[in-house]
């Protein structure tokens, strides 16, 4: 018996169309992959387009395809500030027809947007996809020093403050402490570790955007 078609609201933090990234790309070529297969695929991409609108701005950018501008923002571009913005964007994600939902990006969708669109919509999954680590590191996400250039292996208030000077250890203690939240689960590591069968690893993929990493994950 053949599968049903699935309906998957693709959420990412840009559109090729204006910037060249690995992580929209690889966001678009999901968005045209589940289309082509015969699935019902529609992306929700933030894009700038032109001078600062509160309230939000939506647009529809082609079959199934909508824009939404990121203005609105925190400076970080993880939390929403402009709560009538955030708020017109998750009506329209809400009243996507969809199953799953797949966010490319924490920034420029922001932490509060997925936890209402999770809250009103618990009927469908939720995949999320980091391309980089900027919930932790203030240096695009990248885990790499500025000074020096060598891996940093854990976020510290005067670790991160060493690498940006003009902001203090405070200031990075606060953006963790509203960033980061632990959760506890009833299944921990080694429970399904065990259930899988699999011995968990994590591999960290540094480099700019459009260095490859995107490519190079889902080659993996």
């Amino acid at each position: 018996m053949a599968e049903a078609p699935l309906a998957v609201c693709i959420i990412a933090h840009a559109h090729p169309a204006f910037t060249k990234g690995g992580g929209e790309m690889a966001a678009f070529r999901e968005f045209t992959t589940l289309r082509a297969a015969g699935h019902r695929a529609i992306l929700v991409a933030a894009a700038e387009m032109g001078p600062a609108a509160p309230g939000g701005r939506l647009l529809r950018h082609g079959p199934d395809e909508h824009l939404y501008d990121p203005y609105g923002m925190t400076e970080d571009r993880l939390f929403w500030s402009d709560l009538a913005a955030r708020e017109a964007l998750l009506a329209l994600l809400v009243a996507q027809p969809v199953q799953v939902f797949h966010i490319h990006h924490l920034w420029r969708v922001g932490l509060d947007l997925v936890a209402a669109l999770m809250e009103a919509r618990p009927d469908a999954r939720f995949v999320l996809t980091l391309h980089e680590m900027l919930a932790i590191c203030a240096h695009h996400g990248q885990m790499i020093r500025t000074r020096g250039r060598e891996l940093c292996h854990a976020s510290a208030p005067a670790l991160c403050a060493n690498c940006f000077p003009e902001r203090t250890p405070r200031h990075f203690a606060l953006r963790r402490a509203t960033n980061i939240h632990w959760h506890s689960l009833s299944v921990d590591r080694e429970a399904r570790a065990a259930q899988k069968a699999q011995k968990p690893r994590v591999i960290w993929l540094t480099g700019l955007s459009g260095a490859g990493k995107s490519t190079i994950a889902n080659l993996v």
